[in-house]
């Protein structure tokens, strides 16, 4: 959904963010998950910066059959990649903090006991805009719902406030 500043979609401005905070890193190590409707890791966790950059610009919405939003998969999966040393961790989502799945609050607590900061990216706009029936085909238009209407994607910050608190984490908007 192209509803940013500047109108470029919402997965364009997150991969730029993430670039900018990699570029930022100096020694801790990074791994990315992406999801959809169900999630996976696209890179394991490493101090490569290079690499990182480079797995985080060939994010795409076509690597997901699967489309949706499942939270509570990405941040299962996200916690999965962690090793066991006694090092501080920390998860950043990125959403536009909709949510069409499983609750996410089983997975929450879960991150939340074993002390892992979470931060989460707001993305989007409240206003919302069209959901493109092929995002690197914009021309081929926008998806309906089954009465016909435009299928419009909205960021919900009352869910990603929501995950931040019970997280004991920070949100930005």
């Amino acid at each position: 959904t192209k509803d940013m500043r500047g109108g470029s979609s919402r997965l364009v401005s997150a991969k730029r963010a993430l670039n900018q905070l990699v570029n930022q890193f100096t020694g801790e190590k990074v791994g990315v998950c992406v999801f959809a409707g169900g999630a996976y890791v696209q890179l394991p966790m490493t101090s490569d910066y290079s690499a990182a950059k480079l797995f985080i610009d060939e994010i795409e919405t076509s690597m997901f059959s699967n489309q949706g939003t499942n939270i509570k998969a990405a941040l299962q999966t996200a916690n999965t990649m962690f090793t066991k040393s006694k090092t501080s961790k920390g998860i950043l989502l990125i959403t536009d903090g909709e949510n069409h799945e499983d609750n996410p609050s089983t997975i929450i607590d879960s991150i939340r006991d074993k002390n892992i900061e979470m931060a989460i990216l707001g993305v989007g706009s409240t206003n919302g805009g069209p959901v493109p029936t092929d995002p690197l085909r914009p021309e081929l238009g926008y998806k309906r719902n089954g009465r016909g209407q435009l299928v419009v994607s909205r960021m919900n910050p009352n869910l990603i406030r929501e995950l931040a608190s019970k997280s004991k984490g920070t949100a930005a908007l």
